[in-house]
């Protein structure tokens, strides 16, 4: 793993460990709880999902598209999907058992003779570290071809079978790794001169989950039209599914669901910050701790606008994970000023405040906790 990653984790930072993925869900259940979601592999068809024989939510689903994740109560359900159109396909009713905690894509798949089938991919992983992702790679081309994934030149892994292969072989691999920006390439395992499909310069971002397939077809006279497709999920979206960040999760409700950076809500509202960092975005915030609004001033802390000030001084436009604030250096924040961001030893600061905490997540930028204020006191007044 790269050196930034290892002083960070040797600085002590309180890293967030997320289970995997979640887009905007339904209100979560009280009783235990499995996340679901619908995903459409189908070449040229449109799909409507079912579960205990009843419709979901999710009809009519188009080919390649991924439904919003779901929480819905832990247990056996029965799973089906039927494509839509005038010559319908009706697939076989596939029994799971959806654990507590458990993350699961329900995905339609097809065959080259025509029949629909249900397969699922669960998604696990331990925890995230500063500068990783989770990625989930899957076959899901339609045929019987078995294919390895090439990153950077690099067999990232081999022999992945195709989803509903009739010999139960392993057709997804997850693993929680590097992010960056890579060039990916797919071939076939029995032939691996021959390219399936390229992706150049695919970015896979700091904590983050991806599911990356291999759809298309593969028909018996060995032609092939498959595409690379890249599905993510944020942390954010993660801890609203599981209840853990109100919606709609922006820094604001971030902070809410922190109960180290309630000083700081405090003083965004008192210096009327809210409606900023409620809006867009997207921000990168350094949050002092709790303890260090100990030392703020009271003429800082009753004159709004030094308030303000003060903490627009400590807030830099975009969405940079801690990997992007030390690839930086510097950065210039929204009142103007300058941070510097430095390795002292094994640990990290910006300016003289140490960062403590990173990658605290938000929907529109993300938060970072440092221990002090990054910026003199004196200049707020003036």
């Amino acid at each position: 793993m790269r050196k930034i990653m290892t002083f960070i984790v040797g600085f002590s930072l309180l890293l967030l460990a997320v289970p995997i993925a979640a887009q905007d869900t339904a209100e979560t259940p009280s009783e235990p709880v499995a996340f679901l979601r619908f995903a459409n592999f189908v070449p040229g068809e449109t799909v409507d999902f079912f579960m205990d024989d009843q419709p979901t939510d999710v009809q009519a689903l188009e080919y390649k598209a991924f439904s919003d994740w779901s929480a819905i109560s832990a247990g056996a359900y029965s799973l089906s999907a039927s494509s839509t159109g005038d010559e319908a396909m009706q697939s076989q009713p596939v029994e799971v058992e959806l654990a507590e905690g458990g993350w699961y894509t329900v995905a339609a798949i097809g065959s080259p003779d025509g029949a629909l089938g249900i397969e699922v991919i669960e998604e696990t992983f331990d925890e995230f570290l500063p500068g990783t992702s989770w990625t989930t790679l899957v076959n899901a081309v339609q045929g019987g071809t078995s294919v390895d994934f090439i990153r950077d030149d690099v067999t990232y892994t081999t022999n992945v079978f195709p989803l509903g292969n009739q010999e139960d072989q392993v057709s997804s691999f997850g693993i929680l790794d590097d992010m960056d920006t890579f060039n990916f390439r797919v071939v076939e395992t029995e032939n691996p001169e021959n390219i399936l499909v390229e992706a150049p310069e695919t970015e896979l971002r700091e904590n983050e989950m991806y599911l990356i397939a291999a759809v298309g077809t593969a028909d018996p006279n060995d032609e092939f039209d498959v595409e690379f497709l890249v599905e993510n999920t944020s942390m954010a979206e993660v801890m609203m599914a599981r209840g853990d960040m109100e919606q709609p999760g922006t820094i604001i409700e971030a902070a809410q669901a922190n109960e180290m950076l309630a000083p700081w809500l405090e003083a965004v509202e008192a210096a009327g910050l809210t409606d900023t960092l409620s809006g867009e975005g997207p921000f990168t915030v350094f949050v002092p701790a709790d303890f260090v609004f100990d030392e703020l001033p009271e003429d800082i802390r009753n004159d709004p606008e030094a308030l303000a000030n003060l903490l627009r001084s400590h807030i830099v436009e975009g969405d940079l994970r801690s990997q992007d604030v030390f690839k930086a250096g510097t950065l210039t924040t929204l009142a103007g000023n300058e941070l510097t961001i430095e390795e002292r030893g094994e640990n990290a600061f910006v300016n003289d405040a140490q960062i403590i905490n990173v990658n605290i997540p938000a929907t529109n930028g993300v938060i970072h906790i440092i221990n002090a204020w990054a910026t003199p006191m004196e200049e707020q007044t003036q």
